[in-house]
């Protein structure tokens, strides 16, 4: 699986004293237009993905190729919010800047399969900012999109 290019994106919430929670996910993708649906995989053992869950409102955070660092600080930081540019949604849920888009939802089925929970989450707000590509793990690295035009090593 690891030859499928993954979107990397953050999620993020407000936990109940109104701090902020995030975590990181590279899996992601779109499940239905009409509703608007998209799906995500956190894995069981994750210790923030709960917290998130209890918050109600999401916003998936569609990281840009620029922002590899802000992959990592929420994949293993203690404080991941620290340094970190956000706003809030329309709802109030943190919205990293930077982002290629913002994905505002609430969860509404999940499933446990294996190792990791698929979540089903329906969109009410969505903002795209447009900078650049985006963000993506392929081959346990990260990754960017060619460039349209440009020659592609062994073609």
């Amino acid at each position: 699986m690891g030859r499928l290019a993954d979107t990397v994106a953050v999620i993020t919430a407000l936990g109940d004293g109104g701090q902020p929670l995030g975590m990181t996910v590279s899996s992601l993708t779109s499940v239905s237009l009409e509703p608007p649906l998209v799906l995500f995989c956190p894995a069981v053992t994750s210790r923030t993905w709960p917290l998130l869950q209890a918050a109600g409102s999401l916003c998936i955070n569609v990281l840009s190729e620029h922002q590899q660092d802000l992959s990592v600080q929420f994949a293993k930081a203690a404080k991941r919010f620290e340094d970190v540019a956000w706003m809030p949604s329309p709802g109030g849920v943190p919205m990293l800047r930077g982002s290629l888009a913002w994905l505002e939802c609430s969860v509404i089925n999940r499933y446990r399969a294996g190792d990791h929970e698929i979540v089903i989450a329906r969109l009410h707000h969505i903002a795209s900012a447009g900078y650049g590509g985006p963000l993506l793990r392929h081959q346990g690295r990260y990754a960017r999109l060619a460039i349209p035009g440009a020659e592609v090593p062994g073609a």
